[in-house]
């Protein structure tokens, strides 16, 4: 029996209820045959906590073509594991977008491409991020509960972004940009 996801319609889960879901850890390769292979400890770990659903981080991918995307989702199911997303993340957070720069026609044509491969490959949900200027943290990691480390942003020195190399505090493209032109970008 398949019971119909709230939250993404058109996927379904294996049983009723809030499915568990987590980003895939580690990465995804071709072996010596140049059949894709993924950590099997990584995938133990995820069935043995019952989960389901996995996101694919775009840095995790080999290649970004609906051929590659077909091959991971087909993968990832032999294992019992379904993708919900499958990032591209030279088209997540895109400034060339949002801030309407140059080269924004070319980075929305490469998303309608993005958007074409992963229906192409059966996955059919997306995110797009509308930010200026990317994730902003530094490089150090930080004890959180449990012992764990995150990643965090000390504002006396925030002059570094996840997604697009270092930039200066505080304007990141040299102006200020108004909601305005954050509205219109998004529009276009």
């Amino acid at each position: 029996m398949s019971y119909p996801m709230q939250v993404v319609p058109g996927y379904v889960n294996s049983r009723p209820g809030i499915q568990v879901g987590t980003k895939m850890e580690g990465p995804i390769t071709r072996d010596a045959s140049g059949r894709l292979t993924v950590d099997p400890q990584g995938v133990a770990f995820l069935q043995q906590l019952g989960v389901e659903w996995v996101m694919i981080g775009g840095n995790q991918v080999p290649e970004h073509s609906a051929s590659c995307y077909r091959e991971i989702r087909e993968m990832l199911e032999e294992h019992g594991l379904k993708i919900f997303r499958l990032a591209n993340d030279q088209l997540h957070n895109m400034p060339d977008v949002t801030l309407g720069l140059e080269n924004r026609d070319r980075m929305i044509e490469r998303y309608l491409k993005y958007i074409s491969d992963l229906g192409e490959a059966g996955i059919y949900y997306a995110t797009y991020a509308h930010m200026g200027n990317g994730i902003w943290r530094d490089n150090e990691r930080r004890p959180v509960r449990g012992g764990a480390t995150a990643g965090g942003l000390d504002l006396s020195r925030p002059n570094r972004s996840i997604a697009f190399g270092d930039f200066e505090w505080p304007l990141s493209h040299g102006r200020t940009f108004t909601e305005d032109e954050l509205w219109g970008n998004y529009e276009y």
